[in-house]
């Protein structure tokens, strides 16, 4: 797209590139267990334009105990990854959601969340 500027350059045009949006994870699944949860997904191919996704570096996994305060938890490198084991979480409840990176470090909206209740 091309854009005439304004201001101190004025009578020059400006190119901006619209990038691909990141895709989110999706089809994501919990498995609770005894203090521990394991979340499944399904990795994204394509960017949200429908072009091929080329760059995908991993995820990052957010959690909280409620979805207001959802903070980043860990970041899995391995974009070949589709699932994550969580050990040593306290009983009650916990809210999930995840992102996919890319190695240019763009990161996607999150997905749903995902909550579950561990019990002692």
């Amino acid at each position: 797209m091309l854009t005439k500027a304004r201001g101190a350059l004025a009578g020059a045009f400006l190119s901006f590139v619209a990038l691909p949006l990141v895709p989110v994870p999706a089809a994501l699944a919990i498995e609770p267990g005894t203090h521990a949860v394991t979340i499944r997904w399904l990795p994204p191919l394509e960017n949200e334009d429908g072009s091929a996704l080329t760059n995908l570096a991993g995820y990052r996994i957010y959690r909280g105990d409620t979805i207001k305060n959802l903070k980043p938890y860990l970041t899995v490198g391995n974009p070949g990854l589709a699932r994550f084991h969580i050990e040593s979480l306290h009983a009650g409840k916990h809210v999930f959601t995840i992102t996919a990176l890319t190695s240019a470090g763009k990161e996607s909206a999150m997905s749903p969340p995902l909550t579950v209740y561990l019990y002692d």
